[in-house]
């Protein structure tokens, strides 16, 4: 999946400053976006379709709350972190020296 590098995703403001970057991945933040519309839409249009009852009520609120919900957990597989990689010269240069040694005939 394609993931929206920070400076593009800067729109999208995030609760919490993590101490690394994070990529957002664009398929589930657009179906997380979806989600919410639909879930939103339709639990409102079950509130108002007719003479407001406990039970329509009640139905158009849990079917909201489970739909965001599920727009949230869907939000949050979006985030993917971004970890950065640094090596001071001499771990580089051990890592390069032995981890290309080819391997001996007894191992």
């Amino acid at each position: 999946m394609k993931a929206v590098e920070g400076e593009v995703a800067g729109a999208v403001e995030v609760a919490a400053r993590l101490p690394f970057p994070v990529d957002y991945l664009v398929f589930p933040t657009l179906l997380s976006f979806l989600v919410c519309v639909i879930v939103v839409g339709a639990g409102v249009f079950a509130a108002n379709a007719g003479p407001p009852t406990a039970v329509r009520l009640a139905a158009a609120a849990v079917f909201m709350g489970g739909g965001i919900a599920t727009m949230h957990y869907i939000g949050m597989s979006a985030l993917q972190p971004a970890p950065t990689w640094s090596m001071r010269r001499a771990s580089w240069w051990a890592a390069s020296r032995w981890g290309s040694r080819p391997p001996s005939p007894g191992s």
